[in-house]
């Protein structure tokens, strides 16, 4: 896909070029399944996405901003006015730390500026990590005042103080990014249908293994974001929920009859998909 000018270099897609412990092809620290973390500037919908995202694939959903402030006893605006930023990163590697080390495969919401600790990037390293990137202007828009985000709180109008922060901090993100999505223009739904069609192209985020079912050549031409594949004719996305010897698939997309029967097995075809049993 084209890149516009005033992004940072990282297409959005699925990079390739991203070096995690294992290797996008392994399961990380895990040894069988690893989490989703999604990371990207405040106001890029973060929670909103990932608690639907854990929804759709099954797992629990941790937001790292909800642990601290629980943590602290007191909410994020707070804790940085009694111990700086300083004591707030440090709060927030912790939280980030315990998470990550769960053998239970979570959805991660990192808070915005967690990449520009570099202990935090190195753990996001056993986890699959997908940027939710907008820019500035959509964010400030998307914030309004800045009210409750104290690194919004200077005489800086946000916008520029955003501008700043993303100049800062996307060259982490895309570091940490197994998947990079542009969603100046996406509504969390659209978000999430997206995430699922691409993690499909990355392994271990699963089962450990090859998580593409039925991946052919055909699901790789698919998958490049061209708007000729199986979702823009209609077709539902297949993900496998790896549970061992009680993994099963999900279908998410748009009922279209035929097409999602003919996904269905046999046993299943009597019933339309999503009609209560």
């Amino acid at each position: 896909p084209q890149v516009d000018a005033q992004r940072s270099h990282v297409p959005d897609g699925t990079a390739s070029g991203r070096r995690c412990r294992g290797g996008l092809g392994g399961t990380g620290s895990l040894g069988f399944v690893r989490h989703i973390a999604l990371v990207g500037m405040m106001g890029s919908g973060k929670s909103e996405t990932g608690r639907m995202l854990a929804r759709v694939v099954g797992r629990r959903f941790v937001d790292c901003d909800e642990l601290v402030a629980a943590a602290a006893g007191r909410s994020i605006p707070e804790v940085f006015a009694a111990e700086g930023e300083a004591g707030f990163r440090r709060r927030e590697s912790e939280a980030l730390a315990e998470v990550l080390a769960s053998a239970e495969p979570l959805v991660v919401a990192t808070g915005g500026g967690a990449v520009t600790v570099a202990a935090n990037r190195e753990l996001l390293g056993g986890a699959v990590v997908c940027w939710l990137r907008a820019r500035p202007e959509v964010l400030a828009a998307r914030l309004g005042d800045g009210s409750g985000r104290p690194l919004l709180a200077g005489p800086e109008e946000p916008t520029a103080q955003l501008r700043r922060l993303a100049a800062e901090r996307d060259p982490w993100y895309g570091e940490v990014a197994d998947v990079v999505l542009d969603a100046d223009e996406l509504s969390a739904p659209q978000a999430v249908a997206e995430l699922v069609r691409r993690l499909r192209r990355v392994r271990g985020w699963m089962t450990g293994e090859d998580d593409r079912v039925g991946g052919d050549a055909r699901d790789d031409e698919d998958d490049r974001g061209d708007g000729d594949g199986a979702e823009a004719a209609g077709g539902p996305t297949r993900i496998r929920v790896g549970l061992r010897e009680r993994s099963y698939d999900v279908l998410w997309g748009r009922a279209r009859g035929t097409c999602w029967r003919s996904n269905l097995p046999p046993a299943c075809r009597r019933r339309r998909a999503g009609s209560p049993s």
